[in-house]
């Protein structure tokens, strides 16, 4: 558990810093595609009370012979 807080504490400290959230593991050279999806929880709510609105983003790097 304190491994895994202090990696996500450190991905959060590295978008303070530059503004922009990209995984740290993402390799140069490699195709990379994406995919943007919303996330609503409890989406017959009428308010916004009791509800939860966001957004997941999932990249997928396709590695090759020249760029395993």
């Amino acid at each position: 558990m304190e491994l895994s807080t202090k990696m996500g504490n450190s991905v959060c400290d590295q978008f303070e810093k530059e503004n922009i959230v990209c995984p740290s593991i993402l390799r140069k050279h490699i195709f990379t595609t994406g995919a943007v999806d919303n996330i609503d929880h409890n989406i017959s709510s009428t308010t916004a009370q009791g509800s939860f609105h966001g957004t997941g983003i999932s990249i997928f790097q396709h590695p090759t012979k020249e760029y395993p």
